[in-house]
C-alpha cells in the first residue's frame, strides 16, 4: 500500500503556494521601487545645473557615481528586466531610462574626460560601437535611439535622452515611470527649449534653433509643424523668424575634467 502524504502537508504546500503568488508581483513591484529610488538618489547627489563653456546643462560627476554600489545595481536591473510583458508607456519609460543609464555607463567605464565621440572608432561612432545585454539580446545606443524610441513618433523624446553632451538635452532630474509619462516628456521639452544656451535662442529678434531640430526635422514633420510644436511650450515663438542654428558643444558635461 501506497504511504500518501498527510492532509497536514497538502494544506501546508497549498499555503505556500499561495503566498508565493502574493509575494511574486510584490517582488517586481520592490525591484522596481527599488530602481527609481536608486536613480534618482544617484540623480541628486551626483548631478547640478551650472554653466560651462557657456551653455547652462545639468552637469554629473561621473567619478562619484561611478563609485556608488547603487549604479551598479541599477545597470545590473536594466540588464536583466523582461521587457516583452510590459505595457506600451512602461516600455517607453523604460527605454528612455536604459539610454541614459547605458550612456552614464560607458563614460563611467571608458574613463572619458572629454567628449563621448572619442569613443567611436574609424569604422563606427560611439553610438554604434558599444553593446549591452538586455533581456538576453544585445543593444546599442543608436539601435535604443533609432530602432525603439523613435519608432513611438513622439518628438518630445529627443529631449528626454542625454549623449552626455553640454549642448543635449539635461538628465532629468528622476526616473521615467510610465504613470506619468506624458508630463515628464512635457517637462523636459519645455524645459530644453527654455534654455537659451543650447535650445532656443533670441537675437536681434530672430531665432535660432538647436541642432536637434535639423538632424531629426523629420520627426516634426515640416517647418509648420515644428513652429506649432515650439509654441506649444512658448507661444511666443510662433510669430518669430527662424535664422539658424546654435552651435552644437559635444564637450563631456561633467562637473569636472
Amino acid at each position: 500500500m501506497l504511504d500518501l502524504p498527510s492532509k497536514s502537508l497538502f494544506a501546508r504546500q497549498y499555503l505556500l503556494l499561495i503566498f508565493f503568488c502574493i509575494l511574486m508581483p510584490f517582488s517586481f513591484s520592490q525591484d522596481e521601487s527599488d530602481f527609481k529610488n536608486a536613480y534618482s538618489y544617484l540623480l541628486k547627489n551626483n548631478t547640478l545645473i551650472q554653466v560651462k563653456d557657456n551653455v547652462r546643462s545639468r552637469l554629473v560627476d561621473y567619478t562619484k557615481w561611478g563609485r556608488d554600489p547603487k549604479h551598479k545595481n541599477i545597470i545590473s536591473y536594466i540588464r536583466n528586466k523582461k521587457i516583452t510583458d510590459l505595457s506600451k508607456n512602461e516600455k517607453l519609460a523604460f527605454w528612455i531610462n536604459a539610454y541614459n543609464l547605458l550612456t552614464i555607463d560607458l563614460i563611467i567605464r571608458t574613463g572619458e574626460k572629454q567628449s563621448i565621440k572619442n569613443q567611436g572608432s574609424l569604422f563606427k561612432n560611439v553610438w554604434k560601437k558599444h553593446t549591452w545585454r538586455i533581456d538576453k539580446n544585445l543593444f546599442t545606443l543608436y539601435q535604443i535611439e533609432h530602432e525603439i524610441l523613435r519608432k513611438y513618433g513622439d518628438p518630445r523624446i529627443h529631449f528626454a535622452i542625454n549623449c552626455a553632451s553640454l549642448s543635449c538635452p539635461d538628465l532629468h532630474n528622476e526616473a521615467f515611470v510610465a504613470e506619468k509619462i506624458n508630463i515628464q516628456l512635457d517637462y523636459v521639452t519645455y524645459n530644453f527649449l527654455k534654455n537659451d544656451t543650447k535650445g532656443l535662442k533670441l537675437k536681434d529678434g530672430k531665432y535660432f534653433f538647436s541642432k536637434i531640430f535639423k538632424w531629426y526635422a523629420s520627426d516634426f514633420s515640416d517647418k509648420k509643424n515644428l513652429s506649432q510644436f515650439i509654441a506649444n511650450y512658448l507661444p511666443e515663438v510662433k510669430k518669430s523668424k527662424f535664422s539658424g542654428y546654435i552651435k552644437y558643444n559635444w564637450n563631456l558635461n561633467s562637473i569636472a575634467n
